[in-house]
């Protein structure tokens, strides 16, 4: 058995107890780095072995490297868990912040576009047949992936409405479906930036969809009560437009 072999086998057992270390510290990053530096030195391995003769203290080195770091990976797990437990809080705590904050903006969406359906209603002798469930409380659970609204303008054409979680940073998009058993299927894409530019976007994945010179690319996110009103009525007159 020669040195590299040895070697390979010590990281893998090795690496087996700090992983099982790491999935008690309920984060992914602690496991991630621990993947990382066995993929790491298990790369330098296989270059090692690619070697016409193999170099004792290259691998000497290589064991003790790993070795310091597995070591001191053991030494500091306390305060390591420490980091992830405070870094997992401060997500949270940044996750409750910002859903207290944007609530508001998805239910004035969605309510505004039930009062633009509603006011078609009464007007009108063909009825537009709508199903707009409850949003979850948290708009950054895993819940939220599963929130669909639907909408039946016709026999032909249905909007099916999704929120689609990003990540922490980023609101979740509001993901219009257009469904046309005809002609002009695809997504119009509403998304929020909080961050640098603070405007609301729109976004089209196929651009036969929503053909109206109304439908701008950005509006005012500070008076999203009047942008989400101007958005949803031009989306709306437009899609009955193609059904009247």
């Amino acid at each position: 058995m020669n040195w590299i072999m040895i070697l390979g086998i010590i990281v893998i057992a090795i690496g087996t107890f700090l992983t099982y270390l790491g999935s008690n510290y309920q984060s992914n990053k602690v496991s991630d780095d621990i993947k990382e530096k066995i993929q790491d030195t298990n790369a330098k391995i296989a270059a090692l072995q690619k070697e016409p003769s193999i170099n004792k203290e290259a691998v000497d080195k290589l064991d003790n490297e790993f070795s310091s770091w597995a070591t001191e990976f053991i030494k500091n797990k306390d305060s390591q868990k420490l980091h992830y437990e405070k870094e997992i809080l401060d997500n949270k705590g940044k996750e409750l912040s910002l859903n207290k904050e944007w609530v508001p903006f998805y239910n004035c969406f969605f309510e505004t576009l039930k009062n633009l359906l509603n006011a078609y209603n009464k007007s009108s002798k063909n009825k537009i047949a709508y199903e707009i469930p409850q949003l979850p409380d948290n708009l950054f659970s895993e819940r939220i992936n599963e929130f669909v609204a639907e909408i039946k303008f016709s026999k032909n054409i249905v909007w099916k409405i999704s929120l689609r979680l990003n990540r922490l940073d980023i609101l979740p998009y509001i993901d219009i479906n257009v469904e046309n058993n005809s002609k002009d299927t695809g997504c119009l894409t509403i998304v929020a930036l909080i961050r640098s530019r603070k405007n609301i976007r729109v976004l089209k994945n196929n651009q036969n969809i929503f053909i109206t010179n109304n439908l701008m690319e950005e509006y005012d996110l500070d008076n999203y009560t009047n942008s989400l009103k101007t958005i949803l009525k031009i989306i709306v007159e437009y899609q009955l437009a193609l059904i009247d």
